[in-house]
């Protein structure tokens, strides 16, 4: 089997990828995807008369060439969300009120708006981490509110920016590359909502896309060097051989499936994948026979220290409310805990998720929801995770996602270009992100081609 250009990847890199290539009237390329279905770690769910998306879930701003071509497809939800909403609870039943809980909101916002600040600066904290830590430590110190009520809201802020961030520790996370993630748009335009989930859009992706130029269900899993171009040596006994690969794998595969790159990478590129960060988060749906909360939802505040010993809801943030889903609650869960509760059967999950809403609501009749789902990105073979994030170590070796769009020349033709949110400077993390650098490597190839 011959090509041009293979597409390792049927994510939303890939797919962007190939959507340029068409767009410039080239044909002569094949994507190859080790799932059964297109879009990376894009999972949407149809329950009930709505969906939910176990992956990927919001447009993050606007101006962007996968938000116009959702609004092109009428796909752009009236409503947009919000996080974090409802009511600050401890695990003893105290309720925060809305003062403090603001307060240290501003607060810490604060911090993190000031942590942008490091991006073209000669000194800088050493991580996010520590740069939040110390400054959250002087506004302890010059406040006079309970210093054990604020220090309890900061708990809750670092659990809710391990999720936001997919890290295991903030400490982990570069301070000086902080700033120069952006948004395009409003505060309002930052969880922009899909009509009929991201399963719509990936299907108005793959609407100009033929359906023989995508293999399915077949792994990648070596790609040699050859005498004129790469053969990727694939599941099932599939050779392909190609003049050019974009190999749009999640970060967590690249960097720990080795062995599938079996070429010389430039040592900026290697350098780069090993110093990137890439964490997990986790979702979970609860669904009920009925709303019994009757509020925004819960975000879970602890009294004592975390522990070794403590199960996976220890690393929940909260339970928010679901667009279009009125009996449901998600929770979400840091790193830390993931795969420990990617690991739980559902009915578990429920029963342990309603025992601790139980306790810090202090209401014994609440019911064990009647369905239960949940994500496994980080269990996942073919995604090992949710999303990059820069690290010291990134820091300390002069490389980040920029290092990933070098293409690996052989003898100066660009045979092996690396595409993903991973290797997008600004939107990292991103769906669009990830668009757009696939985007961006084929124009590469179709320059030199």
């Amino acid at each position: 089997m011959d090509c041009v250009v293979a597409i390792v990847g049927a994510g939303m890199a890939g797919l962007g990828a190939a959507r340029q290539l068409i767009s410039e009237g080239f044909k002569d390329f094949l994507i190859i995807e080790a799932g059964v279905k297109a879009g990376g770690r894009v999972e949407t769910l149809k329950v009930g008369q709505s969906v939910i998306d176990l992956g990927a879930q919001w447009v993050h701003g606007i101006d962007t060439d996968l938000y116009n071509l959702a609004e092109k497809h009428d796909l752009i939800h009236p409503e947009t969300s919000d996080e974090a909403l409802g009511i600050y609870i401890r695990e003893d039943g105290y309720k925060f009120d809305d003062f403090l809980v603001n307060r240290v909101d501003i607060e810490v916002g604060k911090i993190l708006t000031a942590c942008e600040n490091f991006v073209d600066a000669d000194e800088y904290p050493h991580s996010v981490g520590d740069f939040l830590e110390e400054k959250f430590q002087k506004f302890v110190d010059e406040s006079e509110e309970d210093a054990n009520l604020l220090w309890q809201l900061y708990d809750w802020h670092v659990r809710f920016q391990l999720i936001d961030n997919s890290c295991g520790d903030l400490k982990r996370l570069s301070a000086k590359e902080w700033g120069k993630y952006s948004c395009l748009g409003k505060d309002g335009q930052a969880h922009v909502n899909l009509k009929g989930g991201y399963g719509a859009l990936i299907e108005a992706l793959l609407g100009d896309i033929p359906k023989d130029k995508i293999l399915m269900d077949t792994a990648v899993e070596r790609i040699d060097e050859t005498f004129n171009g790469m053969e990727l040596c694939c599941s099932k006994g599939v050779k392909i051989s190609a003049k050019h690969v974009i190999i749009t794998s999640s970060l967590g595969v690249l960097q720990r499936e080795n062995e599938m790159l079996n070429f010389q990478l430039p040592k900026e590129i290697s350098d780069g994948i090993d110093a990137l960060g890439f964490g997990g988060m986790g979702k979970v749906f609860l669904l009920f026979d009925e709303n019994w909360w009757k509020c925004d939802g819960f975000q879970l505040i602890w009294k004592t220290q975390f522990c070794e010993d403590d199960l996976w809801i220890r690393h929940l943030s909260g339970f928010d409310n679901v667009l279009d889903q009125p009996n449901m609650l998600v929770g979400w869960v840091s790193d830390l805990g993931v795969k420990e509760m990617e690991k739980t059967c559902h009915i578990k999950i429920g029963q342990q998720c309603v025992d601790l809403l139980r306790k810090f609501l202090n209401r014994q009749e609440i019911p064990y929801p009647k369905k239960v789902y949940k994500s496994n990105w980080s269990t996942n073979r073919w995604i090992r995770g949710a999303y990059s994030h820069t690290t010291p170590d990134s820091d300390r070796l002069g490389v980040g996602p920029s290092s990933l769009n070098i293409p690996v020349q052989i003898n100066s033709i660009p045979r092996v270009l690396f595409a993903g949110e991973a290797a997008h400077e600004s939107h990292f993390s991103t769906t669009h992100g990830a668009y757009e650098s696939g985007q961006k490597q084929a124009k590469h190839l179709l320059k030199f081609l």
